[in-house]
């Protein structure tokens, strides 16, 4: 892994060069650093310079869409929600734009060859994410991640592979959405429960006496922590088949990947250490684990350390040029 780039020696490196198109990239690169910064920060750090670009135009992609069909149901919400997925297919179709969102991410899944496929499949599943009932067994969850997870994620990670990923590559990606899905719903519970969403299986509930109101008032009771437990052996077991199935990848994403499975990991323990409190504040992203996590995955696929420490050293600069410039509103 190479050290970071700043963001037009970024644009330069991935071939970007008509002004037109490195704005939309820009676009996209503000809007995923205002959005999920950890997120944006990792695959700043561990995705190589000549792809970035296309990689966080479709995760812009993924989030924006996220973030218009997780609204509140309201008419406007729900005219804005269907207006965006029908103006988004007629762009994939004719290949054409108006939103510099939709113009990058066009521009990137053309370059890098990725399917059409993942992106309508997104677009189709926002419905059910807008109108998002509960999820009535564990069964339910894997569904959802299937349907939506997975296609808005490889609008993201598919990017890294030139043509789409393989059988091999798909498996573990599957997996890794199981993952990171289920970790997600346990460290945000709190704050999805106060946006009127519970992100648990209700037969679960119903299995060890728990009730709505049990975990509005953050009881701390034998039901409430047994379920919990669940969800977190859920959650490690799909952790567990990521871990094992990540070996069918090239070395590169194998250390990329290595390290945000371990913070991942990180989390899920912090969660599992502190049920009592997943009810009163999500648990937050593990960034001063970053280094450790570094160092773990880089011996694991036997990156010598020099090159483990030289990729800290860049981590840490990109870390600071990340808050810098988002402290100024600038990239």
């Amino acid at each position: 892994m190479r050290t970071p780039l700043p963001w037009s020696q970024t644009l330069d490196s991935a071939g970007i060069v008509d002004p037109l198109l490195r704005r939309d990239y820009t676009w996209c690169a503000h809007y995923s650093r205002r959005r999920d910064l950890p997120l944006h920060l990792a695959l700043r750090i561990i995705t190589p310079a000549r792809i970035q670009p296309q990689v966080l135009a479709g995760a812009a992609f993924f989030g924006y869409t996220d973030d218009l069909a997780e609204r509140p149901p309201t008419r406007f919400s729900r005219a804005r929600l269907d207006d965006w997925v029908a103006s988004t297919a007629r762009s994939i179709e004719s290949g054409k734009s108006s939103h510099p969102l939709i113009r990058a991410y066009l521009h990137a899944a053309a370059t890098r060859r990725l399917s059409h496929d993942w992106p309508l499949g997104l677009l189709r599943s926002t419905e059910s994410e807008f109108d998002f009932r509960g999820f009535a067994d564990d069964q339910a969850i894997s569904d959802y991640v299937e349907s939506y997870t997975l296609p808005g994620g490889m609008c993201c990670v598919g990017m890294l592979y030139e043509g789409g990923p393989e059988k091999d590559s798909l498996r573990f990606w599957r997996h890794f959405a199981q993952f990171t899905q289920r970790v997600d719903f346990l460290a945000d519970l709190s704050s999805d429960m106060q946006n009127g969403r519970l992100n648990l299986a209700y037969d679960s509930l119903q299995r060890h006496g728990v009730t709505w109101q049990d975990l509005w008032e953050q009881r701390d009771t034998p039901g409430i922590r047994k379920m919990l437990e669940e969800t977190y052996d859920r959650a490690s077991e799909a952790g567990e088949l990521a871990r094992a199935s990540l070996e069918s990848e090239r070395r590169g994403i194998r250390f990329g990947l290595g390290i945000i499975l371990d913070l991942l990991g990180h989390m899920l323990e912090d969660a599992h250490c502190g049920f009592s409190s997943v009810l009163k504040k999500p648990i937050a992203f593990p960034v001063l684990a970053l280094p450790r996590a570094v160092v773990s995955s880089g011996r694991n696929v036997g990156f010598p350390g020099l090159r483990i420490g030289n990729f800290l050293r860049g981590s840490s600069l990109e870390l600071r040029h990340e808050f810098n410039a988002r402290s100024r509103s600038q990239l």
